[in-house]
């Protein structure tokens, strides 16, 4: 599956990139329509996206993104998974400035985030918006010269910058930045520019079971991590975000387990409402990523007789992410280029070398009855081949059942 973000540079005076604008995108065709899409979820995946499968600081080359968000995100608290020293929270035209949303904003004003008033027009009041507000953009087409010199000098103060949009030629350039305004973006200076992950596809009961979980009032931890270690989507969105640059985790992510309680209960309801609603409506590639949980779950039981009993959750790893190349449709080295795990791990998925690499040889003779490959490397190994196929069977009737188990709960 390929997800899509769009961006679009927002220029200075002198013509030279401040910041982008991040823009969802369904599919490979670079436009967003209203009709189609809900508001809520197209915010909900631009956001998971930008914050675990894309590097938001590469995308803007560590400069400010602009990003919408509707009511229902600016309330819930969904920002705080974005970085505040580079977000900037877009406040949507349609967004009454109630007394919930003035708060909201505050407080996250306060913690660093910038705010922007999106698509003014002049003919509505900011209210207090105006004096929360970093940026004012305002739609030149819709407000035209008077209106946006108005809009100008009714909120001009320190510390407030305007944004002229839908800037389409050299002389609307010209005239914006007679007006007062210092930064600009449209189609004058460039087109929202396409950029494409490819990422593993998530089982979307699995999402829906976990959607349900985090809503209880009181979070099991415990089913929470088996939910996520069923399925591989999920586990590297976890993994990509405890190891991003923001969080600022210098030790490596030993297990799920472990990710969950670095994260913290508030980050994670948030990032698996996120995901889980990025990702109902899409069809995966249930079969490679079913496969892989059965990997994880094989090699985890396997700690032990392998000599590894205290590398369980190692094994796990290395078992459901031996795939992710294929998942993704990139080499394993760039796959795992934003994941930090143990060095034990990391040689078993890019060079299949190490003291973790044997049982992935395991995985794949049991997966393709390849019977008599499977006892002599068993003999090499000093196991039995009978006890290491019923792990597999067991591995697999696990991953079968959860399955099955999460389909009748939603059914």
């Amino acid at each position: 599956m390929d997800s899509f973000i769009a961006r679009q540079p927002i220029f200075t005076a002198d013509q030279q990139v401040f910041s982008y604008e991040l823009l969802f995108r369904s599919g490979p065709e670079n436009w967003f329509s209203p009709q189609d899409n809900d508001g809520d979820e197209a915010s909900y995946q631009l956001i998971s996206d930008s914050t675990t499968l894309f590097d938001l600081r590469s995308l803007t080359g560590g400069r400010r993104a602009f990003v919408n968000f509707t009511r229902k995100l600016i309330l819930d608290g969904t920002a705080r998974l974005l970085p505040p020293d580079i977000a900037v929270i877009e406040v949507l035209e349609e967004i009454e400035p109630d007394r919930e949303i003035i708060g909201a904003l505050r407080a996250l004003k306060k913690e660093g985030y910038g705010i922007a008033i999106d698509d003014v027009d002049g003919k509505r009041d900011l209210g207090e918006l105006a004096d929360l507000a970093d940026y004012i953009k305002v739609d030149l087409p819709a407000a035209g010269d008077r209106g946006s010199l108005e809009i100008v000098q009714r909120h001009r103060r320190p510390g407030l910058t305007f944004l002229a949009e839908k800037v389409e030629n050299w002389a609307d350039f010209e005239r914006m930045r007679e007006l007062g305004f210092t930064l600009f973006q449209g189609y004058y200076f460039e087109r929202p520019e396409m950029i494409r992950q490819k990422v593993a596809d998530g089982n979307r009961d699995i999402y829906l079971a976990l959607f349900r979980e985090i809503g209880k009032p009181v979070m099991d931890p415990h089913a929470i991590g088996e939910l996520v270690k069923s399925d591989v989507s999920l586990s590297y969105r976890l993994l990509r975000l405890v190891n991003s640059p923001w969080y600022g985790i210098r030790q490596q992510v030993s297990s799920i387990e472990h990710a969950l309680i670095l994260l913290g209960e508030a980050n994670l309801r948030r990032l698996f409402q996120l995901t889980a609603l990025a990702s109902l409506g899409e069809d995966g590639l249930e079969e490679l990523a079913l496969r892989s949980a059965i990997r994880g779950g094989f090699l985890e039981s396997l700690s032990g007789i392998l000599g590894h009993g205290d590398q369980e959750q190692a094994l796990f790893l290395v078992g459901l992410f031996s795939r992710l190349d294929v998942l993704m449709g990139m080499p394993m080295s760039e796959a795992l280029a934003k994941l930090s795990f143990e060095e034990d791990v990391e040689q078993a998925l890019m060079n299949r070398a190490g003291p973790l690499a044997p049982g992935l040889d395991l995985c794949e003779y049991m997966e393709g009855a390849r019977w008599t490959e499977l006892e002599s490397h068993c003999e090499t190994l000093g196991i039995d081949a009978e006890m290491v196929s019923q792990h597999y069977l067991s591995a697999s009737e696990k991953a079968l059942s959860m399955d099955a188990e999460v389909r009748v709960t939603l059914s």
